[in-house]
Order: structure tokens, then sequence, then C-alpha cells
């Protein structure tokens, strides 16, 4: 009788891996819902800023619905397969390593597409809060780079991810399948 394998070690940067994965996940999946319940129905939306802020979210929404609706509905779904995905790897499960790349592929794609597509709906909204607003070019520019840093976080972690699944350690701890005992 061959003895067992030795079952692999959790590599150290796992759990990072895993909680980038969900971050990413549940914040595109909380945006894309937010997102559509604001465009069905934008006085009960779930919305946690100044009715100014409210107003004029709603109305940029609203002028780029055709665009936003859709990306959106994508973005809940992607989010939503992103967070099954390292929810499941979280509690041990060990699902196809591949699948979770292509998750996090498409994810980095929808990353970049959306931001590149939502140009025009960032310039109205941020142009509807300066409105208001004595230092229009300060505020202007501090909402330009949030919106910046957001997807540069949201890449990095998703990259990292890629990254950390395909490094050998993962893909043996991954790969490891315990032989059922017949006995």
């Amino acid at each position: 009788m061959t003895p067992a394998p030795e079952p692999s070690r959790r590599p150290g940067y796992w759990l990072a891996t895993l909680f980038a994965m969900w971050l990413v996940g549940v914040n595109a999946a909380q945006e894309g819902y937010g997102a559509i319940e604001l465009l069905r129905d934008p006085l009960t939306g779930n919305f946690g800023g100044s009715e100014e802020a409210r107003s004029a979210l709603v109305n940029a929404l609203g002028q780029h619905a055709q665009v936003q609706l859709p990306l959106s509905i994508a973005q809940l779904l992607l989010g939503s397969l992103l967070l099954l995905v390292a929810t499941h790897l979280l509690f041990g499960g060990r699902p196809s390593r591949w699948f979770a790349v292509q998750v996090l592929v498409a994810n980095a794609v929808f990353l970049v597409t959306g931001y590149a597509l939502r140009e025009s709906f960032r310039a109205t909204y941020i142009s509807a809060l300066l409105v208001n607003s004595e230092h229009k070019a300060a505020l202007s520019n501090e909402f330009w780079w949030r919106t910046r840093f957001v997807l540069a976080f949201d890449l990095t972690a998703v990259l990292f991810s890629i990254f950390a699944l395909t490094r050998p350690a993962t893909r043996q701890f991954l790969d490891f399948r315990p032989e059922p005992n017949n006995e």
C-alpha cells in the first residue's frame, strides 16, 4: 500500500488574495446593484449622500441610461461571480483554478472598459455636483482622482489575484485532492 500524498500547505499570501478578490467582488456587485436600483426607481434607491449629490447622480444616470444600465447589469453579474468564487475558495472549496482566473480576467477587462465607457457619465455627474461649489477646480480634480484611485485599487487587486492563482504553490495547494478512503 502506498502512503497518501502529503497535503500541500496553504501559501502565505492566500488569504490576502482571497480578501482582495472578495473586496473587488463586493464593490462591483454593490455599485452595479445601486446603479440599477437608482435607474429603476430614483426615489427609493439606497444612496447615502446629500440630496444634491443624489439629484446629480440620478440626473447623470438618467442622461446616460443607455450605457449605464447594461454596464451596471454586467458589473452586478461579474462582481457577484467574483464574490462567489472568492467565497467558495475562502471556505475551502476547490473550484477550477482556471475558472477563477477567467472570472478575474473578465473583471479586469470590464474595469478598464467600464471606466472608458463611463467617462461622459462621470463628467456629467461631477459638473452637476460642482454647480454650487466655490472651489470648482479643486473639487473637480479631487473627484477625478478619486475615480482613478478606485480603478487602480481594483485593477491592482485583480492582477494580484491572477498572479497569486498562477503561482506554483497555489497550483499545488488547489490541485491537491485527497484520495477517498475505501476501507
